[in-house]
């Protein structure tokens, strides 16, 4: 068993892989039931058998003639794209093969060949493809954007984790500054990170006004 779940999981994705890369993601997408190998071969081939069913028994002459079909349909899908993409070839292969569609004018029996083509085999290549689309294409989608926000979310975690930069712990440690007990030079000191000349700079001269953080640190200053 532990061989068709690698083969079905791990060899077929990486043989996909190899002609078009979103090929390999999309059989890939799902390899989280291999924890559960019964649950690995039973789900993909549930899908598909559950496909041929409905492409066989539907209602109607295209799937959307039912929502009960594409609902059942979706519900496989949300399990992952390789699981849509089992049960979708599974219902395109009934559906072709099984339903009646004579009373479509692309399909009447009086046509020759090319007209039936063009006028009723294309139509319907297009809407298997567009249950293609909502069965395959949007788990995809949905998976990518999963990551990506999880990556997202890590990143951020990790940033507000980080220790924020310790204050200096001793008067010499601050720019501009001089060792303990001695004067600072009354030229050159930096406030605010900008390099001041004490020497020609004022304070404000109303002191009603609310002054800068800076200019604070200066008044605290030593003289």
């Amino acid at each position: 068993m532990n061989q068709l779940v690698d083969t079905l999981w791990l060899r077929l994705p990486a043989t996909g892989r190899r002609f078009w890369l979103t090929a390999g993601a999309v059989l890939g997408d799902g390899a989280y039931l291999r924890r559960w190998p019964p649950a690995a071969l039973a789900v993909p081939g549930g899908g598909f058998l559950l496909g041929l069913l409905l492409g066989a028994v539907h209602p109607g002459v295209l799937y959307t003639y039912s929502f009960v079909v594409v609902a059942l349909m979706l519900a496989v899908a949300a399990q992952g794209a390789a699981m849509g993409l089992w049960v979708w070839s599974g219902y395109a292969l009934a559906d072709l093969v099984l339903t009646d569609r004579s009373a479509l004018p692309g399909f009447f029996p009086f046509r020759d060949a090319a007209d039936r083509v063009l006028d009723g085999y294309l139509p319907l290549l297009l809407t298997y493809l567009l249950l293609a689309t909502l069965l395959v294409t949007g788990p995809l989608l949905a998976t990518v954007f999963a990551a990506r926000t999880a990556s997202v979310v890590r990143r951020s975690a990790s940033g507000s984790l980080a220790s924020p930069p310790a204050r200096p712990s001793s008067w010499a440690s601050w720019p501009g500054s001089a060792t303990p007990g001695r004067t600072p030079h009354r030229s050159s000191s930096v406030h605010c990170g900008v390099s001041v000349d004490r020497s020609r700079t004022r304070l404000p001269s109303s002191r009603s006004r609310v002054e800068p953080s800076c200019w604070r640190w200066w008044r605290r200053w030593p003289a």
